[in-house]
């Protein structure tokens, strides 16, 4: 099984994790702040951006992501499930 390690929670990091899961692949997303996937410039990601429909993209992939994330705190394993991402 390969290892890999993802720098940065935020949505590219978020998509990267997903697709590696998609593929069999469970990454180490290691995020500095307390929240993942809140770091699109203005807060939201408008539905319609250049030309690609975003909504349509990242609707359920957030809830994919959550649904598998486990975060690992001093020694202690946190699993969250249900988490609604901010602006989503």
């Amino acid at each position: 099984m390969e290892e890999v390690v993802i720098v940065g929670g935020g949505p590219a990091g978020l998509a990267a994790a997903l697709s590696l899961l998609e593929e069999g692949v469970s990454p180490l997303v290691l995020e500095r702040s307390a929240e993942f996937g809140h770091k699109a410039c203005g807060e939201l990601l408008a539905e319609k951006l250049y030309g690609f429909d975003v909504g349509e993209l990242v609707r359920g992939s957030v809830e994919r992501v959550h649904e598998s994330l486990t975060v690992r705190f001093h020694g202690e394993e946190l699993r969250f499930s249900g988490m609604k991402a901010p602006g989503w």
